[in-house]
C-alpha cells in the first residue's frame, strides 16, 4: 500500500510541477523543476516501480501506474480546469478500460 502511496505523491508533484507556470506563474525554468523535485521524484518512482514489478510482472505494473496515473491527471484537470467534451470523455474511459483489462 505504501508504494501506491508513492505513486500516488508522485503523480501529484508532477501534475503540479508542469502546470505551476499556468495556474501561479511560477517562474521557473525547466532545469530548476529539476533541481528542485528531481531527486525527490525519481526515489518515488523508481521505489514504486520496482516494487510493482516484482509483484505483477511490467505488464501489471505498467497498467496499474498508468491508471494511477491518469486518475491524478483527471482529478487535479477536473478540479482546476474545464470539463472534457464527451469525445474526450470517451476517448479517457476507453484508457481508463484499457488499463483495466490489462490488469484481468
Amino acid at each position: 500500500m505504501l508504494y501506491f502511496f508513492y505513486l500516488i505523491i508522485l503523480y501529484i508533484i508532477l501534475w503540479y510541477k508542469g502546470n505551476a507556470k499556468i495556474l501561479y506563474g511560477t517562474p521557473l525554468a525547466p532545469w530548476q523543476w529539476w533541481l528542485f523535485t528531481g531527486l525527490i521524484t525519481n526515489y518515488l518512482g523508481l521505489t514504486a516501480w520496482w516494487y510493482l514489478v516484482s509483484t505483477y510482472s511490467v505488464w501489471g505494473a505498467l497498467a496499474i501506474t498508468y491508471c494511477v496515473h491518469t486518475t491524478i491527471e483527471l482529478s487535479l484537470s477536473f478540479y482546476y480546469y474545464d470539463l472534457p467534451s464527451i469525445q474526450q470523455a470517451f476517448g479517457l474511459l476507453l484508457i481508463a478500460l484499457g488499463g483495466f483489462l490489462i490488469l484481468k
